[in-house]
């Protein structure tokens, strides 16, 4: 990795990670959006997973409008952005999906942030829908510093920045977590790695003035809904086993789903109930399997 750390004698530059795999129309959303920020002192690492050319019309338009480097990887989140982690020149990192995008003057505040905030290593903001709805219900109304309570209900990776300091000395991403792994566990790879950087001792602040967009999951339960909630309760469970939970956080992320399913089953929501129980065994199983991932080969696994 190059780049330098945070300091006062210098402005902060980003380095903008996104991995994207069978999106055009959203990412072209997200490059706008960057292109249209005030603070200019950026570069976008787009780790392409296609193995077609689909990109390569939208690489070509926005070359010349922000400061873009085309990576490529196997498929599989995480491998994305250990792949990116290796080339970014920045002082602080971030991880927008390809269907998320920024308001302009994102950047500019996060800069502040770490500017003002002394030796940080981890921002979150907040996120909202199109319609401007909270992200998370609940969330906090004044900045504050991060502790393990919002990394496991109010954190997501799209809303992460994180000091170059932190990606030295934490590393890759566990690469058996997340979408595209290969593994059940299908999620949990920034908790995974905000954990890790908590654990290490890094600083974090959670604020709620800085917003990035992103798309609700449709409320649809069908059979992709369905597979979700397995495989992402998987990669829940599977985090909450790896970092020694303690057995009150770990009997209250089972009992949550399984009220929810008794609530929705008394109103006569099936489907429902379905999808709360699928949540429940999904997290039951990383908890349950968690030692066959140890012995996952060809992964980063911190």
């Amino acid at each position: 990795m190059t780049g330098s750390a945070i300091s006062g004698a210098r402005e902060p530059e980003f380095s903008l990670v996104v991995c994207t795999i069978n999106r055009t129309r959203e990412l072209e959303k997200l490059l706008e959006s960057l292109a249209a920020q005030t603070y200019r002192k950026f570069e976008v690492l787009l780790v392409d997973q296609n193995t077609d050319g689909r990109l390569d019309a939208i690489v070509a338009r926005y070359a010349g409008v922000v400061p873009l480097r085309r990576l490529r990887s196997e498929q599989g989140l995480s491998r994305g952005r250990n792949v990116a982690l290796r080339e970014c020149r920045g002082g602080i990192i971030a991880f927008p999906d390809d269907d998320c995008w920024y308001p302009p003057q994102l950047l500019e505040r996060v800069a502040e942030i770490f500017r003002t905030k002394g030796d940080l290593g981890v921002v979150i903001t907040r996120w909202e829908d199109e319609q401007g709805r909270d992200g998370f219900p609940g969330y906090p109304q004044r900045g504050e510093p991060i502790s393990a309570r919002h990394v496991w209900t109010k954190a997501i990776s799209f809303t992460l920045f994180i000091s170059q300091s932190v990606a030295v000395r934490i590393g890759c991403f566990d690469e058996r977590l997340g979408v595209g792994s290969g593994t059940p566990w299908q999620s949990g790879e920034e908790t995974d790695y905000l954990l890790r950087a908590l654990a290490a001792g890094f600083p974090g602040w959670h604020d709620p003035d800085c917003v990035v967009y992103h798309p609700r999951q449709a409320a649809v339960l069908d059979a992709r809904a369905f597979n979700r909630a397995l495989t992402y309760g998987q990669g829940f469970g599977f985090v909450l086993r790896k970092h020694h939970c303690s057995p009150v956080r770990i009997a209250a992320a089972l009992v949550r789903p399984l009220g929810g399913a008794l609530i929705a089953a008394a109103g006569l929501r099936f489907s429902k109930a379905k999808f709360h129980l699928l949540v429940f065994l999904g997290r039951w199983r990383g908890l349950t399997r968690w030692a066959e991932g140890a012995g996952v080969q060809g992964t980063n696994a911190p």
